[in-house]
């Protein structure tokens, strides 16, 4: 109780900070609200930490994400794009899931098909056999996420879930993968309300965390050392729901996300830190100076070389 009562004191002293986040009062209302639910479900989720499968490295040689598969190097979330990163080495690849109208995933960022195909309109418009005429600008028909499972059994997908209409779809279709794909697939969603229905719905499974939770670690970044740990474990989900990963870009607007302190706390907390998506060099040498331990990237041949330098000069 008085690990709740110095929460509620600590999350109340910043407040001050919170616009520059977009949260309102009532989100962390809803936070402290939260606690104990966050509490009991890490009691009744310990459980299944014995059959998660670790994805993401903590404090070892940084990894490159590929992000939609490379997007400089070639189409985003192509066929072509991820049979190339394959054949490279990279085995880490960033994708999106959109779903048909009548159920079928597809690994496509956008909700509409114009910017890299020849067709046009929603996908959710579209069933799959109407969709398997539409090609991208490679020439491929888009990748189904089964078909992508099945070919690249050796890549981890770490997936990004779009919409709410493609939440049953993509846990029916990890479900059909088998016990297989908790060694390929990471879920992820700028939304921590999809990221809870999933991890409800595909226990062991490796997720990150949405944006309400990163924000929580953020603040509770620039709190005492003292209870900054103590906000942070009571407010983000833990190993015990499947988190294994923050994925963040290095700003949000004029606030700083990655700094050596965001970074320590969530190490401390067993969440790898990923940096989204960064392209230049000078970026990544400065965010692996920080200590992450990913970066998401359309470059990935170049990410590579520059942590396959940095690491060698440590």
């Amino acid at each position: 109780m008085a690990q709740w009562e110095l929460a509620k004191t600590a999350l109340s002293s910043a407040l001050d900070i919170m616009p520059r986040f977009s949260l309102t009062l009532a989100k962390i209302r809803e936070i402290i609200k939260s606690a104990w639910r966050q509490i009991e479900s890490r009691r009744l989720g310990a459980h299944c930490r014995s059959r998660q499968v670790r994805l993401w490295p903590i404090k070892e040689k940084p990894l490159v994400i590929a992000h939609r598969g490379g997007g400089h190097e070639a189409l985003e979330n192509s066929l072509y794009a991820f049979r190339v990163t394959a054949e490279r080495g990279f085995r880490f690849i960033e994708t999106d899931a959109q779903a048909t109208s009548d159920g079928v995933v597809v690994l496509f960022h956008d909700s509409v098909l114009e910017r890299t195909t020849n067709g046009f309109g929603k996908i959710s418009g579209y069933t799959w056999d109407q969709l398997s005429q539409v090609r991208d600008h490679s020439g491929n028909s888009l990748v189904r996420l089964d078909t992508a499972l099945a070919e690249f059994p050796h890549v981890i997908f770490n997936i990004d879930a779009k919409g709410w209409n493609v939440v049953e779809p993509l846990i029916a279709t990890i479900r059909k993968a088998g016990k297989q794909a908790r060694e390929q697939v990471c879920l992820a969603s700028f939304s921590e309300a999809r990221l809870q229905r999933l991890r409800a719905q595909l226990p062991g499974f490796a997720s990150s965390l949405g944006t309400g939770a990163i924000a929580a670690l953020v603040i509770a970044s620039r709190l005492p050392k003292g209870i900054s740990r103590i906000i942070a474990k009571i407010a983000v989900p833990d190993a015990g729901r499947g988190v294994q990963a923050v994925q963040v870009p290095q700003r949000q607007g004029p606030i700083r996300v990655i700094t050596p302190i965001f970074v320590e706390l969530c190490h401390s907390l067993g969440l790898a830190v990923h940096a989204w998506t960064i392209n230049r060099e000078s970026d990544m040498r400065a965010l692996l100076a920080l200590g992450i331990d990913g970066i998401i990237t359309d470059k990935p041949s170049r990410a590579r070389a520059v942590i396959d330098d940095w690491w060698a000069g440590r």
